[in-house]
């Protein structure tokens, strides 16, 4: 069935259009096969595609364009007085033209473009066929009345007027498999197909389907007794057997608004257009396996495109529709791409975020692909290179392989692809896995760095400027040997050295740029801004395959506060789950009673997120005191297993309970938009289950505050995979000892810290070694890690007055208390001798990777000259063989040692 559809001639211009949707709406998501547009040269009388030359023939007023598939006209022929129906000959070398009202039939050689007519006396043809090797069409007397069914011999050019009882014809058709028989499609009542048998040179009727309400359009079927038919009486497409067109059909219920269907040259896929009011669809299914076939792909035309009924099928995949747009009459035609070719998607999963050196599978399934033992292209990138591989799909399509993240870091991205074969389209699908980075270990190598500060460290006659230094891990220990020192002054490194700035203060170390590299933040609390004094400053440097570089490094400032001593505590974590490190900036002296700020990261830089203080949106505490040090000291971990990194907040001075600085701790909890303080929870020693409770306050006999949250520190300590926070209370008074201090244990419930089971650990704690003294203040600093290996997180202690280190190794049912270690500079293999005042434990870090150790500080060594030393992870925990010193004096450190330089503070 062929309509004319009125159009003006437009400047020609390919333009992209939307992707057209798919069938399958599981895969939704992924991008679906896209058409393009263009307008469209020449209003549309009738169209047929050349599949020898790739274009197509458009008879329209006068002439027949020659028009390429971006739309632009190649050729006018003017020969012809009005065409109205064309018609390729099976070999694609001629196409026959029907004029309006006119005794010829024309032929168009499709190369030469020669024009060549055979006239037929009183013979209007309107509508044409090949079969048998002969033209057949349908046509009606130029003088007087009749219609007919004729033939002619593009031989011979005889013809014959043939069956005189058919009609007037909307189409007809041969049927390819039946040589000799064709289906005339009647306009006027009674309406529908009947089927001739054409084989003598004089139709002869087999066959009609009866009672048709309206008319139509049919398509013959691969199977010789089939026939694909359109009526328009909004009913759903019919599959009739040809060879009773009396019987009933099937009905195809997914195209329930049919107003034409085509098949293309190779017999194999049926294109059915459906109109739907304002818009339009064309569906393709695929024949081979009978009809109604398998639904390949459905395009979704623009609304308001009111297309012609006829669809071209290219022969290279492709179906051209044509039509005008509703509100403009302007035409166009869209050419549908990849329309007889399976959309394959390849559809795969990866987590998003993993542990550093995590393995996994890669799972998917290539989609209406060929099916078992289909070739996949596998390309993997990491920070490492490219790596290349193949795998092949099971039976059902589905594929696996896995990964061996084993000393990687950084992005992994996975690229799975299929090339595609002349019944299936190429697809390539793409994903990335950020493995999570090994904290501290700057040059990837899979052994972590020892970074120190050194915040008393002066600058000629300017003091207490800071600085700090770096020394790398290696299979055998850490090396003096290419170590660094960097200050204000190292090119690349922001600011200047001024007095007080007190550089290396505070250190925190994650891959804040995702590059799978380790990367370091240093804090000068008393670094000046401008007119700021002593507002504080944070500075960022950046790891890669070196180690530490000053490239590219950047820094933070808060410019609120006077005095804020920003940058005093730092604390990284990956607070949104995008697995890049983030950072949390302490300030206890900004404002009235200190704050917090966030800082969420992307590969380019940071992003302030929020800053928090007491008193602030969602914080329990409605004031915000003098002297509370809000942020004092910050720790990270995952309470709730849901990703996203909480954080805790330490407050020593908060004086809401009593109205002296008894402490607190507020955890900030975090999900996809970073921390959020609408989940706010604050614990002290007077919250209900907590132990303990906060001493008094006697200045006047030497009896400090109990200064609960002092230090925090956060780990897995019953190997749940839960963290769990331990915060300390070095003033705790216990009986007649002051200042003996305590260390408060909550453990998470799965959902937030809770009370129930918490502990408090003194020195009059079963397992515990030592004695509660005055002036003890055990719990002056906290560390949490790993120091046996068995995956569970142990609690480090430094005890001020008594100057050594108590270790509790996590177990299964909490701290085991009665498994505790204690560490001086007098415990065997460990190098120095235990002197009152160097504070060795006064900095405490543990150290994960191929070489687990515990970085023990003395920043009170040698008249605070400072040092630090490296306790090894052995098969049975700690121990002091092969541990390692180091000071400014040793060997490849650069510096000198100074009276008051502090080294070993971090």
């Amino acid at each position: 069935m062929r309509f004319a559809v009125a159009a003006l001639l437009s400047t020609v211009a390919l333009v992209l259009a939307p992707a057209a949707a798919t069938a399958d709406p599981s895969a939704a998501a992924e991008e679906p096969p896209p058409y393009t547009e263009a307008p469209f040269p020449t209003e549309v009388r009738d169209a047929a595609y050349d599949t020898l030359h790739q274009r197509i023939f458009v008879a329209a007023h006068d002439v027949i364009s020659v028009v390429r598939l971006d739309g632009s006209v190649q050729r006018t022929v003017t020969a012809f007085d009005d065409p109205r129906s064309l018609t390729l000959s099976p070999d694609g070398k001629t196409l026959y033209v029907l004029e309006q009202y006119r005794e010829r039939v024309g032929t168009l050689d499709t190369t030469t473009f020669a024009v060549k007519f055979f006239p037929i006396p009183n013979v209007c043809p309107y509508e044409a066929t090949f079969t048998g090797g002969r033209l057949w069409f349908a046509f009606i007397r130029c003088y007087g009345e009749g219609v007919g069914l004729g033939s002619l011999d593009p031989a011979t050019g005889q013809f014959t007027d043939g069956h005189a009882k058919v009609g007037l014809a909307l189409d007809i058709r041969a049927l390819p498999e039946s040589p000799g028989r064709l289906v005339f499609i009647r306009g006027y009542a009674p309406y529908g197909p009947m089927l001739f048998d054409v084989t003598s040179g004089t139709p002869v009727e087999l066959d009609s389907i009866p009672d048709v309400n309206c008319c139509g359009t049919a398509i013959p079927l691969p199977a010789t007794d089939e026939l694909a038919v359109v009526l328009w009486d909004s009913s759903p497409l019919a599959i009739y057997p040809a060879g009773d067109l009396s019987a009933e059909p099937v009905r195809v219920a997914e195209h329930a608004d049919p107003v034409t269907v085509e098949i293309s040259p190779d017999r194999r896929y049926l294109a059915v257009l459906e109109w739907h009011g304002r818009s339009a669809t064309v569906a393709v299914r695929d024949l081979l396996a009978g009809t109604p076939g398998e639904l390949l792909r459905v395009y979704q035309l623009p609304e308001d495109f009111s297309p012609s009924y006829r669809l071209l099928f290219t022969g290279d995949g492709r179906i051209v529709v044509s039509g005008y747009n509703y509100d403009t009459s302007d035409a166009s035609m869209f050419v549908l791409n990849n329309a007889t070719v399976y959309d394959t998607r390849i559809k795969a999963t990866v987590p998003t975020v993993a542990k550093h050196g995590a393995s996994f599978e890669v799972t998917g399934g290539l989609d209406r692909g060929p099916g078992a033992g289909t070739v996949l292209s596998v390309t993997r990138t990491d920070r490492a290179g490219t790596h290349l591989s193949t795998i092949t799909t099971a039976a059902d399509g589905t594929f696996a392989f896995p990964f061996d993240g084993t000393g990687l870091a950084g992005r992994v991205t996975f690229t799975v692809s299929y090339a595609g074969d002349a019944a299936h389209e190429p697809s390539t699908w793409t994903g990335s896995t950020q493995l999570r980075t090994l904290p501290w270990d700057f040059n990837g190598d899979g052994y972590t760095d020892a970074v120190v500060g050194t915040p008393g460290e002066d600058d000629g006659g300017t003091t207490d400027t800071g600085q700090f230094h770096v020394l790398y891990g290696t299979a055998t220990g850490v090396t003096a040997s290419g170590s660094r020192a960097m200050d204000q002054n190292t090119p690349g490194v922001d600011g200047a050295n001024e007095p007080g700035d007190m550089l290396g203060q505070a250190t925190a170390s994650g891959d804040f740029n995702g590059d799978g590299y380790a990367d370091l933040a240093v804090g000068a609390p008393g670094e000046d801004d401008g007119d700021w004094t002593d507002a504080g400053m944070v500075e960022v440097l950046y790891g890669s395959a070196a180690g530490l570089t000053t490239t590219a490094s950047t820094s933070l400032w808060q410019e609120w506060y006077f005095h804020g001593a920003y940058g005093r505590a730092l604390a990284s974590g990956d607070f949104n789950g995008d697995g890049l490190d983030d950072l949390a900036v302490g300030a206890p002296q900004a404002g009235i009673g200190g704050a917090v700020f966030a800082y969420l990261s992307t590969p380019t830089g940071f992003r302030l997120d929020r800053v928090m203080w007491q008193g602030g949106q969602g914080f329990p505490t409605t004031t915000d005191d003098a002297g509370e040090r809000f942020g004092w000291s910050l720790a990270t971990g995952d309470i709730d297993a849901d990703g996203y990194a909480d954080l805790a907040i330490g407050i020593p001075g908060d004086n809401e309970d009593k109205g002296w600085s008894t402490g607190a701790v507020v955890i900030v909890h975090a999900d996809q938009w970073g921390l959020w303080t609408d989940r706010v929870k604050r614990v002290s020693k007077d919250t209900p289950g907590v132990p303990g409770a906060p001493g008094k306050y006697e200045p006047r006999t030497g009896d400090g505050a109990d200064e609960f949250g002092l230090k925090v520190a956060m780990g897995d300590f019953n190997g749940d995979g839960l963290a769990d926070l331990a915060a300390s209370a070095p003033g705790t008074r216990l009986g007649d000892q002051a200042d003996a201090g305590s260390v408060t244990v909550l453990y998470s419930n799965g959902t937030e810290l809770s009370a129930d089971g918490s502990i408090q650990i003194t020195q009059d704690t079963d397992g515990i070694i030592g004695l509660p003294y005055d002036n003890d203040f055990f719990g002056d600093n906290l560390a949490a890690g790993d120091s046996n290996g068995d995956g569970v997180s142990d609690l480090a202690i430094f005890s001020y007055g008594d100057e050594y280190v108590t270790v509790t190794p996590g177990a299964p049912g909490g701290l085991a208390l009665t498994s505790t270690t204690a560490w001086t500079q007098d415990s065997p293999g460990i190098p120095g001798s235990h002197e009152s005042g160097d504070k060795w434990g006064a900095s405490m870090r543990f150290l994960g990777g191929a070489r687990p150790a515990l970085l023990v500080g003395a920043p009170g060594e040698d008249s605070r000259q400072g040092a630090f030393t490296v306790v090894w992870v052995g098969p049975n925990g700690l121990t002091g063989d092969g541990a390692q010193y180091f000071g400014e004096g040793t060997p490849g450190v650069p510096g000198e040692p100074e009276n008051g330089d502090r080294f070993g503070t971090f």
